[in-house]
């Protein structure tokens, strides 16, 4: 019977689109997208959401690659981004029916440490009953040990679990450990549907 559903963050409970980040400290769709492909390099973020590089090391190695017009906004961008990452669509009214069905809700993400500092701003993590960041632990999904760590800092049982991601290769990370999984699409609808039907089953 499954009690706990586990979500990833990114592109699943909020929207994590850099350009569109961009689009609100500069003044073209141009600028934007330099921004964000300057400033949002996945491998170095990965090593921040690892925990390993902080994001003002990040700033002062990557801002001098832009052009001096775009240095303000660049360093505008990256001490407020997190405070531009909407809400999917329909999500919050699906966390509040399971809430209510008396699933317990976690949030399993990999996430940099200037997020997990300010995240109490994104009001939908009031809907969360807890929550593992990669960063804290030094660990990214799909490694196995992220996933154990949030099993037991929370006493859960994996069979009982269901863990909701955008990315193929962390749900196939968590059905390896026996954890039920589903592959977010951005059909809030379709993730209603499935998830009543494994909690009813």
């Amino acid at each position: 019977m499954i009690k706990n559903v586990i979500f990833d963050f990114g592109n699943v409970i909020c929207r994590f689109d850099p350009e569109a980040m961009a689009r609100n400290f500069c003044e073209n769709d141009e600028d934007a997208k330099l921004l964000a492909d300057t400033l949002f390099e996945p491998v170095v973020w990965e090593e921040m959401d690892k925990g390993f590089v902080d994001m003002e090391t990040y700033g002062k190695e990557m801002i001098p690659q832009l052009p001096e017009r775009l240095h303000k906004s660049a360093e505008n961008l990256l001490r407020n981004w997190f405070y531009h990452i909407p809400e999917i669509d329909g999500m919050r009214e699906l966390l509040i029916k399971l809430k209510e069905k008396g699933i317990k809700l976690y949030i399993l993400s990999n996430i940099c440490n200037q997020f997990a500092d300010h995240y109490q701003v994104i009001d939908i993590f009031k809907l969360f009953d807890g929550l593992v960041f990669s960063c804290t632990i030094n660990c990214i999904k799909p490694n196995d040990g992220i996933y154990l760590h949030l099993i037991e800092k929370y006493t859960l049982n994996k069979t009982e679990c269901v863990f909701v991601d955008d990315r193929k290769i962390n749900i196939e990370a968590a059905i390896k450990l026996d954890i039920e999984g589903y592959i977010f699409d951005g059909d809030v609808q379709k993730l209603e549907q499935y998830l009543f039907d494994v909690i009813n089953h």
